[in-house]
């Protein structure tokens, strides 16, 4: 896994930073909205693989491309990667 682009964006409740990575060949997007909680789940939305989770009061959002068992599993493994360092 290697971290590409780091950037603050802007959305409707604020800022959050957009951190973009690359794994195995793939871009995943690691979104850290600060003030945010999320219901701990896994999501498929126009083929897009996403996970939600939330540390403290901090909403995380990791999103990649694909919906197929082995993005699923490359998703799950990433998320768990991420949630180590919170």
């Amino acid at each position: 896994m290697a971290l590409v682009d780091a950037r603050s964006c802007e959305y409707d409740g604020g800022h959050m930073a957009h951190l973009l990575y690359e794994v195995d060949g793939r871009q995943v997007s690691l979104f850290v909205v600060p003030d945010v909680r999320h219901t701990e789940r896994s999501i498929d939305v126009v083929g897009h693989q996403a996970r939600l989770w939330s540390a403290d009061d901090v909403g995380y959002v990791l999103v990649g491309d694909g919906a197929s068992v082995d993005d699923d599993a490359v998703m799950d493994k990433v998320a768990a990667y991420m949630r180590a360092y919170e």
